[in-house]
C-alpha cells in the first residue's frame, strides 16, 4: 500500500496516460524533472545560437510561459458544468457507455487551469491531434521516456518504461474540443497484482486573434479517473487534493511546451530540423509533416512582420535563412495532417 500511495501522490494514476494532451501524458511526466529547465531539455545538439535556451530560461522563471486565467478546481460546482459540457450525444453507444461509466464511478475529478498562450492554431492542433509526435519530441529532448504509437485511427498504446502501460481513444474530436478514453495499469513486484484505472479527459480549446494578427489559444481540460480497486480509489479520494495539485502544474507545463514549440517553428525551423532527426517510434510520414508545417508556419510568420513589423512569440525577427524551410518548401503534394474525426 505505500508503494501505491506513493504512485498517486507523485500523480502518477492521476490520469493514467490521458494527458499527453491531451490526450496528454501525465503519468509519464509527474515523476521527472521539471518541463521546462533548459539544462534538462536541451542537449548540446539542439542548441541553436542559444535562442532557444534562452527562451526555455525565460519560460521557466514566469517571464515568457503561458498564462492561468483561471485556476483549477475540484468542486461539485464546476463538476457539473463540467459534466454538461461532454458530447455524450456526438458519441457511439459503446463510447457513450464507456465515458459515462468512468465520469460515474470517478474517484478523482479535477477542472485544470484555464491557460492563455500565443500559439500557431496549426503548430498547436498538430501536437494535439498527433500525441505519438509529442512524446516522440520529449524522449528526443530527454523530458520523458514516455513511448506512445498509433495503433488505429484513433487509437494509441502508451509505454512508460517504468512498469506503467495503456491504451489511449480518442472518441471525439472537433476544432474545439478533443474527448479521450484511456485505460491503464502498473505492474511492479512489489506489489501482488497490477493497479488499474480509466480515465477520461475533455480538452477545450478557443482561439482569439490580437490587433497585431497574433492568434493567442485558450484551454481547459476536464479529468475524470476511475479505480477497479476499492483500496486504490480510497486511497486515490484521500489524495485527490495533493494529485490535483500535480494535474494543474503538469497541465500549464505542457501548455509551455506547447507554445515553445510554436515559437521554434516561427523562429528556429533549422532547430526543429534537427530535432526531426533525433525524433523515433514515429512513421516517416509524421516526420515528413511536422517539417512541412514548420515550414508552413514560418513563412506565415514572415509575412506576417512584413505586413505589420511585429515581431514573434519570443520578441525576435525569426532567421530568414533557414535551409530547413529552403527544402521542405519545395515538396509538393503536401501530406495531410489529420483525419477528420466521427
Amino acid at each position: 500500500m505505500t508503494l501505491i500511495a506513493r504512485k498517486l501522490r507523485r500523480g502518477r494514476w492521476t490520469c493514467p496516460l490521458a494527458l499527453l494532451l491531451i490526450g496528454m501524458l501525465t503519468g509519464g511526466l509527474q515523476a521527472e524533472p521539471p518541463l521546462m529547465d533548459p539544462s534538462e531539455v536541451l542537449s548540446e545538439e539542439f542548441q541553436d545560437n542559444d535562442i532557444l535556451q534562452i527562451q526555455f530560461q525565460q519560460a521557466r522563471e514566469n517571464r515568457n510561459n503561458a498564462r492561468a486565467w483561471a485556476v483549477g478546481t475540484s468542486s461539485d460546482e464546476a463538476k457539473r458544468a463540467a459534466i454538461q459540457a461532454l458530447p455524450l450525444n456526438k458519441l457511439t453507444p459503446a463510447d457513450r457507455n464507456r465515458v459515462a461509466e468512468v465520469v460515474n464511478s470517478s474517484s478523482m475529478f479535477r477542472r485544470m487551469p484555464t491557460i492563455v498562450f500565443e500559439s500557431d492554431p496549426d503548430a498547436y492542433e498538430f501536437m494535439v491531434y498527433h500525441p505519438d509526435v509529442t512524446a516522440s519530441i520529449w524522449r528526443a529532448m530527454k523530458i520523458s521516456k514516455m513511448r506512445l504509437w498509433q495503433t488505429g485511427r484513433f487509437e494509441f498504446e502508451g509505454d512508460a518504461e517504468d512498469g506503467t502501460i495503456g491504451t489511449m481513444d480518442v472518441v471525439f474530436q472537433s476544432p474545439n474540443l478533443n474527448l479521450v478514453f484511456c485505460e491503464g495499469e502498473f505492474k511492479s513486484p512489489l506489489i501482488p497484482k497490477p493497479i488499474r484505472a480509466q480515465s477520461v479527459i475533455l480538452l477545450r480549446t478557443g482561439y482569439s486573434k490580437e490587433a497585431n494578427d497574433k492568434i493567442y489559444v485558450t484551454h481547459s481540460a476536464d479529468l475524470y479517473v476511475s479505480f477497479p480497486s476499492q483500496t486504490v480509489d480510497n486511497i486515490a479520494k484521500i489524495l485527490s487534493p495533493i494529485s490535483g495539485r500535480i494535474a494543474d502544474r503538469t497541465f500549464s507545463e505542457i501548455s509551455t511546451f506547447l507554445k515553445m514549440m510554436s515559437m521554434a517553428m516561427t523562429t528556429r525551423p533549422g532547430w526543429v530540423e534537427k530535432l526531426s532527426g533525433k525524433m523515433g517510434g514515429i512513421p516517416d510520414l509524421r516526420r515528413t509533416q511536422l517539417l512541412k508545417l514548420t515550414a508552413k508556419v514560418y513563412a506565415a510568420e514572415l509575412k506576417r512582420q512584413d505586413q505589420s513589423g511585429a515581431t514573434t512569440v519570443s520578441g525576435q525577427a525569426p532567421d530568414r535563412d533557414s535551409n530547413a524551410v529552403r527544402r521542405t518548401t519545395r515538396r509538393s503534394n503536401p501530406l495531410p495532417l489529420r483525419a477528420t474525426r466521427r
